[in-house]
Parts: structure tokens; C-alpha cells; sequence
């Protein structure tokens, strides 16, 4: 006869040694994605400024590592590198483009490691791999191999992937989103409370942790939340409050308002709305590319009706991966509502539960020349239409 005490937290189980050769396998293809599509960023500026030559000079060599660090160096990379070199804007509030917007962990990190470009290209390369990595672990342990090995095909050649390897937060973001789950999974909460906080503090998008972790413990404690430690959930939920407050309040002491964190993307045609607006919008007046060629309209489009999809599909199996779904849809209601379809596509390797979801439904193994292929076009066209942008601009 039951006693009605809440039964006891099973201890947590030992994860289980990775096999031999998983971290040649993730280098394999984390180097052969990165060497492809730094290839397709050179080939594509060549072929641009070539222009109707009937032939094009092979590049010296001091042109190539310029071609290459314009491949690595672009865009909000100058944003972080101001916060890095010269810190935040100190004025009062305003209406116009400031680097309030750009959260301060990987200027910070970048600063302390010698302040160089090429110690950020070095830290986002290390913290995308150690990110495949650990998901790799993970997903063999949730999974299975061979779909652990799938989804670090998927994430490592996903076109837009390459963001993660550039002088910008989202490789570390990438790291960092992992490892809650991975310390989650271990029971390290307060690991958990400071992992979840460095989310925050790198980019807006690191909030979603939140809800995904939440969702996390009720998986964990199959669907009863009065048997979930009351510090499980402050570890889901007081990280991001105390990192949004902790910002709120150094912005409030540099321009005079607390919000300027998220006021300033209004800058850039970002504010908050309702996540139906944007799609409405697009689905009324359907464009290819916008905003002078950085916006692949149509692509981010379709990238988040897909990760909508993908969110919705795994609640079928909510029992075991509500967590996973709470962070797609957190993630792609969050992007829509925050500025709409714009540039979506960059915060894929964020969303890295939808690919162990389409990793789990790949049986053509096939699909990988594929894949390889498409995603090769894919990133020479999406580089050819942004370095067209610099050219048209200069």
C-alpha cells in the first residue's frame, strides 16, 4: 500500500563512453564543412569580381587570406568588435543604430584571449566543435549511433551553419545551449544555473532555454510537476531573469533606459509583434530576396515554417521529446516575433533538436552526397548575393 510520500529522484545513470574514433568522425566532417564552404566564399567573391573576364587570376596569397578573413569577418562582426575593443556606447537613449544590442560574453571572451580577430575566428571554430561533439554524445545516449552520426552530418553542412565559425557569438551560443542539456542530463545544477545565465548573456536568442529546460525536468519526472525539486525549476527560470535584469540594469546606467537591449533592434525593422504577422505578411506579398540582398526571404521563410512543422511533429511523441519541441517552437515564435522571417536561417545551428528529429528520419544514406551538394549551391549563391551587397555599397 502506497504511503503517498513522493517516490525518490533515481540517481542519475553514467553516460556511456563514446566509441572509438567519434571525435575523428565529428572532425572529419566539422574540417570538410568548413574548408567547403570557406572554398565557396572565395570561388564566389572570384567569380564577382571577375566580372566578364574571359579569364580569372588565381588569387596571391596575401589576397586569399584577405578573401578568407572577409569570409569570417562580416556584417555584425564589426559590432562585436567595437564592443570588444571600445566597450558599449555611453549616451543617453535614442532611436538609431547602437551596439546596445549586441550581448557582451563574446566581446568579453575575445578581449581576454588578445582581443584579435583571429582569436574569435579560433574560439567560435573550437566552441561549434566541441558543441558537435558533446550533441554527438548525446544523441548516441538518447538515440542511437547512427542517429547521433546523422545529425552531425546535417548540423555540419548545413549551409547557414557557417555563421557558427565566424567572428560573432553563435558558434559560442551553439556550445553553451548544448551543454545546459548535457549538464541537465547529469544533474548538475548548479552548473545549469551558470550555463543557462553565459546563454543569456551571448545573444537574445539564448532566453529559449528556459522554456526548453522547464520541459526538461517535466520529461525527467514523467509529466508530474509536484515531483520536480523546487530547484530544478529555479534553475530553469531565475539564469535568464537574472541575466535580463543584470543587463536592464548596466543599460540603464549607460543611456537612462533600462530596455535599450531590445528598443535599439527597432533600428533594424525589429520589434516585438505577434509571430502571425510576419508570416501573414510574407504569405500576402511572397518576395525571393529584401532589405538589399541580406534578407534570403524566401529561404528564412521556409526555415521557419520548417522548424514550426518539426516542433509540432515531435509533440506526437511528447513523453520524450517535449523538450526538444518546446525548443523549436520557443526558438521560431521567438524569431517571429522579434523581427519576423528575417534572417532566420542563421539561427538554425541554435536549433539543433530539429536535426536530431530529421536525423531520426533519414534512412537513405545517400541523402549525404546530397546533401553535401545542395548545401554547397545553396551557401555560393546565399555568399555571391551578400559580398554583391558590399560591392554595391563600396
Amino acid at each position: 500500500m502506497s504511503s503517498g510520500a513522493p517516490s525518490p529522484e533515481p540517481p542519475p545513470t553514467a553516460p556511456r563512453a563514446p566509441p572509438a574514433g567519434s571525435a575523428g568522425f565529428v572532425l572529419l566532417h566539422f574540417t570538410a564543412s568548413r574548408l567547403l564552404y570557406l572554398a565557396a566564399a572565395v570561388l564566389s567573391h572570384l567569380l564577382l569580381t571577375g566580372g566578364n573576364a574571359e579569364r580569372i587570376d588565381l588569387p596571391s596569397l596575401a589576397q586569399l587570406q584577405d578573401l578568407c578573413r572577409r569570409a569570417l569577418f562580416f556584417a555584425d562582426s564589426g559590432w562585436y568588435w567595437n564592443v570588444m575593443q571600445d566597450g558599449y556606447t555611453v549616451k543617453p537613449f535614442a532611436a538609431g543604430q547602437e551596439d546596445w544590442g549586441f550581448f557582451p560574453l563574446y566581446p568579453l571572451l575575445i578581449r581576454a584571449l588578445g582581443s584579435s580577430v583571429l582569436a574569435g575566428i579560433l574560439v567560435s571554430h573550437a566552441a561549434a566543435f566541441t558543441a558537435l561533439l558533446l550533441l554527438y554524445g548525446s544523441v548516441r545516449r538518447r538515440c542511437d549511433e547512427r542517429t547521433a552520426r546523422w545529425t552531425v552530418r546535417l548540423l555540419a553542412y548545413f549551409p547557414t551553419t557557417w555563421f557558427v565559425s565566424s567572428f560573432r557569438p553563435d558558434g559560442l551560443l551553439f556550445l553553451l545551449m548544448v551543454l545546459v542539456f548535457e549538464l541537465a542530463e547529469r544533474r548538475r545544477l548548479a552548473w545549469v544555473c551558470l550555463v543557462s545565465f553565459l546563454c543569456v548573456l551571448t545573444k537574445q536568442n539564448g532566453v529559449v532555454i528556459a522554456p526548453a529546460l522547464c520541459a526538461y525536468w517535466l520529461v525527467e519526472h514523467r509529466f508530474r510537476p509536484g515531483q520536480v525539486p523546487p530547484l530544478h525549476w529555479v534553475a530553469a527560470l531565475a539564469p535568464t531573469a537574472c541575466a535580463l535584469g543584470g543587463l536592464s540594469l548596466y543599460f540603464w546606467h549607460i543611456t537612462g533606459e533600462p530596455l535599450a537591449w531590445t528598443k535599439v533592434q527597432q533600428a533594424w525593422g525589429r520589434e516585438l509583434a505577434s509571430p502571425a504577422g510576419p508570416m501573414l505578411r510574407w504569405l500576402r506579398d511572397p518576395v525571393l530576396v529584401d532589405h538589399g540582398g541580406w534578407n534570403l526571404s524566401l529561404l528564412n521563410f521556409a526555415g521557419v515554417i520548417a522548424c514550426l512543422a518539426i516542433g509540432i511533429a515531435m509533440l506526437r511523441r511528447w513523453r520524450t521529446s517535449l523538450d526538444h519541441a518546446v525548443f523549436c517552437l520557443s526558438l521560431a515564435l521567438l524569431s517571429l516575433a522579434c523581427g519576423g522571417e528575417w534572417n532566420f536561417l542563421r539561427y538554425s545551428a541554435f536549433c539543433w533538436p530539429a536535426f536530431v528529429y530529421l536525423a531520426r528520419s533519414c534512412r537513405d544514406e545517400t541523402l549525404t552526397v546530397v546533401l553535401a551538394a545542395s548545401s554547397a549551391l545553396l551557401a555560393l549563391y546565399a555568399t555571391w548575393i551578400a559580398l554583391d551587397v558590399h560591392a554595391a555599397m563600396g
